[in-house]
């Protein structure tokens, strides 16, 4: 159809190859991982509508892996007491253990970012890849957006900007705020 989508499709399923290597023997697959991430950030839970909007899928595929996670006991799902239309949906304690685990062995080891560091710096260690994260993502969003895909709020799921990415690994008693960003120029 075109080169650019083609090229993106690409991306994108190399990028999922990727996570289910990383996520081998974790009983997530990179779907599963997204959405428990959002249920994570999100603590007591959310609506299962604002599943689908803030991982940018249809409906009925919220629905599917949703049950999918309740057969397995990760998620539960209850009828919100305002509105008996809603479904609340929340991490179980065995859902909380193991995507703690997964994000802990995946994203706080900095492994997912090494691996990805390194695909979009062509391996070349010297290269600025957090100069490619910030100009790839943006090209990414904006392109999503030109063809209707509405951009996500500031409590993405994912750290893409210079001072999130920052804080999130700055060390506790820091002085420094957001804004303040060394190598932010």
């Amino acid at each position: 159809m075109d080169a650019v989508i083609f090229s993106n499709k690409r991306a994108h399923l190399a990028g999922q190859r990727l996570v289910r290597a990383l996520l081998k023997g974790s009983e997530l697959t990179p779907a599963r991982f997204d959405l428990m991430l959002a249920l994570r950030h999100a603590g007591i839970g959310l609506k299962q509508s604002a599943l689908w909007r803030q991982l940018g899928v249809v409906r009925s595929v919220v629905s599917e892996m949703l049950s999918a996670l309740v057969r397995v006991g990760f998620v539960r799902r209850d009828r919100a007491a305002h509105d008996r239309r809603t479904w609340l949906v929340r991490l179980t304690k065995l859902g909380r253990d193991v995507f703690d685990r997964a994000h802990a062995e995946c994203v706080d080891s900095g492994l997912a970012t090494c691996h990805v560091d390194a695909a979009i710096c062509d391996r070349d260690v010297e290269a600025d890849a957090m100069h490619e994260r910030y100009v790839r993502v943006g090209k990414s969003l904006a392109f999503a957006a030109a063809l209707g895909i509405p951009r996500v709020p500031r409590d993405e799921l994912y750290w893409w900007d210079y001072e999130s990415f920052y804080m999130a690994f700055a060390i506790v008693g820091d002085e420094r705020e957001p804004g303040d960003v060394p190598f932010v120029t």
